[in-house]
């Protein structure tokens, strides 16, 4: 019996379109999951103008609602990380900026404070975009190759396994 290459051409043609298959799909979720943490930190800001806005606010009902933004986009940004298996962005950066506020500027509605925290954090918004786009659509072979060294050796083994099967089934 002789060795067919149709059979190897079939196995890599799938292995390619399973590979495809996988990269779209985690690069959807990991684009879900920044979309997430950025409309977190937009709503972070909405939240922020409107409390400065209000009278009668306490340290407290303040404080609770930037650690509750804080939290949230901590968590988020870490799962987007863990997801990209890489560190888009400094997760405890954000969660610094909102936890340490200076809440009493807030309740003496001092605008330009609060503009300059918006800032900060739409500032953290445009970075997670910008971070997401060098990652995904710039062409740098080498992070290319540490962030798939799994998929990499994953493949190399099925390739080794697929050729000695061959090799083995030849003889029979």
């Amino acid at each position: 019996m002789e060795f067919q290459f149709g059979y190897l051409i079939t196995i890599i043609g799938w292995i390619y379109v399973l590979y495809l298959s996988n990269r779209a799909l985690k690069r959807a979720d990991i684009a879900r999951v920044k979309d997430s943490c950025i409309a977190v930190l937009e709503d972070a800001v909405k939240k922020i103008l409107d409390l400065a806005e209000k009278e009668n606010l306490t340290d407290i009902h303040i404080e609770s609602h930037l650690v509750h933004y804080a939290t949230k986009a901590f968590f988020r940004i870490k799962a987007m990380n863990n997801l990209a298996k890489s560190q888009l962005v400094d997760a405890g950066k954000v969660d610094l900026v909102l936890r340490t506020a200076d809440v009493s500027k807030i309740i003496n509605r001092d605008n330009q404070y609060c503009q300059q925290l918006t800032s900060e954090i739409l500032n953290y918004c445009d970075e997670i975009e910008q971070e997401y786009q060098k990652i995904f659509f710039n062409s740098n072979l080498k992070l290319w190759i540490a962030k798939h060294i799994d998929e990499l050796k994953g493949l190399a083994f099925g390739l080794v396994i697929c050729a000695s099967l061959f090799y083995i089934f030849q003889y029979f």
